[in-house]
């Protein structure tokens, strides 16, 4: 019995030992708070590490038929990086948008990357890593503790609602936006917390104002600042609100710009078609749909299309929308501890997304993941916020349920990964993207329409049709699927059918141009010069400044020998734009053919320089150095001609004439060897003749 009593005396020591151990281990921490401070950044490494892990799919990932050829591949404005031609681009809308900066940036990466899509994504990728550091220190400066900002990175770096910002290219603009926005915030909060030199607020607007340029979104930051003053516990007086005053002039003009280019591209269209009533219903319906996808992010699409009107009435749930937001509002209303936060959060959401919520609609899309890549912060913070409150609980009956909690956590972390990174596999390119689109949505023939140029885009004409025909089953009131469909016969062939198509929309809409150019295309390949000019005549008498139609019927008058007015018809298409690189390549050709050599050189390095990776323009200006016996300038281009295409045998048979002209003979043969290869005839006899 003594030895027992002993005993637990011995145990009770040991125990306030070890108590007093962990008081004196808290305490060093406490005088240390260094080392402990900079466990945040272990944290931080950690997340950048796994996002560029979960994101490295998206840089084997094509260029999608999706607005990445309308920003990118066909935007003849970042082909020009001159003073005149960045003007340009801060002078021009590109798809009814006025995102310059972002067009500067497309720019800079084709300058780099060429058409390399890995270039293009990898910048995304890095953009996506930069901005997770930025909201690490947006929200260490809004005052958050380790525990609360590092789940609010985490879900920001990884959600599957952000995928579209970051693996469709043609959005780097979201990422761009952000990216200014949030350091616009950031320089902000220093100014009111750290520093209060002007240089600060000056940054801040500075960034606001790259911010606007990048993506037009951006117009809610004055919102968003006012709500971190209430947050802060600033708003005492009317400077407050008025010092955010040259945050406010930049917005209303930005906001301007965008209803004006918004418009002018009759993206706004659609308004017609909806009430005022509907509107309710729908923006409703944008908020909680935002709000399940935070929660389970499934059934993910490119394109969450309008809904079908049953006779004059949406799909019924749309009208218990507004129930769900008022019981929201309510729970809100009756939370009675941390309510500030709640409401933090939910007005940050709601702020910075408002302007794509469809109050005003535009497009034929309701709601856009790709909207959430900033909004969604304020909804992590409360859902980070809650966790951390919840973890953090002593109370033993959570005690015992917190090891659950932690592995629940670990399971859903594990699901958004994985989701995460199946949705970068259907972002492949347009092909993949549209067949996950029709899925979703098999009844949409808009969705059709697209899948089949994207087929299109890589030469699949069966494929392409195939989709076409299933969109005009859909809907055959839908003009340009006829046109679309016409222009995929006639590149396959199949010339009468698409003339009938063209036919069609003729009779539909007699005022189509562009359908009378098709047309008159056409009618050139089946050497009906006659009723070719007809259409293209009359597709200029209706739209005057048509280049693509100048010069189509350029190339008929050069085929029955009426030059000056195949002369004619390119100078007024460069007059009308000086970017046109077909212009200037098929005026150079001209040239040549009337040995015009100087004139030809210098038209067909315009065009070059507009259009870098064209393999037949230096062949057309090697052809035009050989006939000046400029044999090494000439190879010089084939050069050039064969690094853009490795199979243009024109190329090599030319190259082989310009080495035969300076007695290199051995090489001279091996490039005839190569293009007698790929089939050229003359190539064949070349080599039989001189190289035997």
């Amino acid at each position: 019995m003594m030895v027992s009593k002993v005993k637990n005396k011995s145990q009770k020591a040991s125990i306030k030992l070890s108590s007093s151990a962990k008081k004196l281990q808290r305490s060093r921490k406490a005088q240390n708070p260094n080392k402990k401070d900079n466990r945040k950044y272990y944290y931080l490494a950690g997340i950048l590490i796994l996002t560029t892990i979960l994101f490295s799919g998206i840089t084997s990932n094509e260029f999608t038929n999706w607005d990445d050829d309308g920003y990118i591949i066909n935007n003849t404005l970042i082909k020009d990086l001159s003073p005149t031609g960045i003007m340009d681009i801060f002078s021009s809308y590109v798809l009814s948008n006025y995102h310059p900066l972002t067009v500067l940036l497309f720019a800079l990466e084709l300058k780099v990357f060429g058409l390399d899509p890995f270039g293009f994504h990898s910048v995304s990728l890095v953009l996506h890593l930069i901005n997770v550091v930025l909201v690490f220190f947006l929200f260490q400066l809004l005052g958050f503790r380790k525990k609360i900002i590092i789940p609010v990175c985490l879900l920001f770096a990884i959600h599957p609602m952000h995928v579209e910002s970051i693996a469709w290219i043609a959005e780097q603009k979201d990422l761009l936006y952000a990216l200014f926005f949030i350091a616009s915030l950031i320089s902000y909060l220093v100014w009111i917390k750290r520093d209060k030199k002007p240089k600060w607020l000056i940054l801040s607007i500075v960034f606001f104002a790259l911010s606007l340029l990048s993506k037009s979104m951006a117009v809610t930051l004055p919102l968003i600042l006012i709500l971190f003053d209430w947050y802060l516990d600033r708003l005492r007086s009317k400077k407050e609100v008025l010092e955010k005053l040259p945050y406010f002039v930049l917005s209303i003009l930005f906001g301007i710009i965008a209803i004006i280019s918004q418009s002018e591209g009759n993206a706004m269209d659609i308004t017609r078609n909806v009430s005022i009533i509907d509107r309710i219903f729908l923006t409703c319906y944008g908020v909680i749909f935002y709000l399940y996808k935070l929660v389970l992010p499934l059934n993910l699409s490119a394109i969450h299309y309008y809904p079908t009107k049953t006779g004059n009435f949406l799909p019924f749930y749309y009208y218990l929308m507004p129930i769900v937001i008022l019981a929201i509002i309510y729970l809100i209303y009756k939370t009675k501890s941390n309510k500030k936060i709640i409401l933090f959060g939910t007005l940050f959401f709601l702020g910075s997304i408002s302007v794509v919520l469809q109050i005003i609609p535009v497009g034929d899309a309701i709601v856009g993941e790709r909207y959430t890549y900033l909004p969604y912060l304020g909804l992590f913070l409360i859902v980070s916020f809650y966790y951390t409150k919840l973890i953090e609980v002593k109370k033993r009956s959570i005690k015992r349920i917190r090891q659950w909690i932690y592995t629940l956590s670990l399971a859903y972390l594990c699901f958004l990964c994985i989701s995460t990174f199946q949705r970068i596999k259907v972002w492949e390119d347009g092909i993949s993207l549209f067949t996950d689109v029709i899925q979703k949505d098999p009844d949409n023939y808009s969705a059709y329409v697209v899948l089949a140029n994207s087929y299109a885009a890589k030469n699949k004409y069966p494929e392409a049709i195939k989709n076409f025909d299933k969109a005009i089953d859909l809907n055959d009131q839908y003009i340009d699927t006829y046109m679309y469909r016409g222009m995929i016969k006639m590149l396959s062939g199949k010339l009468k059918e698409a003339i009938e198509d063209y036919n069609y929309v003729i009779g539909k809409n007699p005022d189509n141009s562009k359908a009378y150019t098709n047309r008159g295309i056409i009618y050139t390949k089946l050497g009906d010069y006659k009723n070719a000019l007809a259409d293209l005549n009359k597709a200029l008498s209706l739209d005057p400044q048509d280049i693509f139609c100048l010069n189509q019927r350029s190339q008929i008058y050069y085929n029955q020998n009426r030059i000056d007015d195949s002369f004619a018809d390119l100078d007024k298409a460069i007059s009308i734009d000086s970017s046109h690189s077909d212009a200037y390549s098929n005026r150079g050709f001209l040239n040549m053919q009337t040995g015009k050599y100087t004139e030809a050189l210098s038209d067909l390095s315009k065009a070059a320089l507009l259009d870098p990776n064209n393999s037949d323009i230096y062949v057309n200006l090697g052809y035009a150095r050989l006939m000046m016996d400029d044999f090494l300038g000439a190879i010089k281009e084939f050069d050039k001609a064969i690094e853009a295409n490795p199979y243009n045998f024109t190329a090599y048979s030319n190259r082989g004439i310009a080495k035969s002209r300076l007695n290199l003979k051995t090489e001279a043969c091996n490039d005839w060897r190569k293009a007698a290869n790929m089939g050229h005839q003359k190539s064949m006899e070349m080599l039989n003749r001189y190289c035997q």
